[in-house]
């Protein structure tokens, strides 16, 4: 099952004690089933927090990679995206640069 980047948000909240615990439930529930992480969603916690502790984050989660034609097509993308909300691509290497932000560990398996 592949889970995404408002799924992990919702988690990371839950390890920090914030709300109930549906994520944790519903991970509990299948824990016996592959997890998988897209490259984008990955990208989109390692923006703001190390390498090290990213990598540790989504340990047990299956690195699901694009295959060519979607990296190719991904690479087209403008980079500030058309319209309202809160959309947001990472600037390019030597561009500001955003503050790093604590990501909350799972328990070891």
């Amino acid at each position: 099952m592949l889970l995404d980047t408002t799924f992990f948000i919702d988690l990371e909240k839950e390890l920090a004690g914030v709300g109930s615990r549906p994520c944790a439930a519903f991970l509990r529930a299948r824990r016996h089933r592959p997890k998988y992480v897209s490259v984008p969603t990955l990208g989109e916690f390692a923006v703001e927090a190390d390498a090290r502790t990213t990598l540790k984050f989504f340990r047990g989660y299956q690195l699901l990679a694009p295959g060519r034609e979607l990296a190719i097509f991904a690479g087209r993308l403008p980079r500030r995206p058309a319209g309202r909300g809160r959309q947001w691509l990472p600037p390019p290497p030597g561009g500001p640069q955003l503050p790093r932000r604590r990501l909350v560990l799972p328990p070891a398996p």
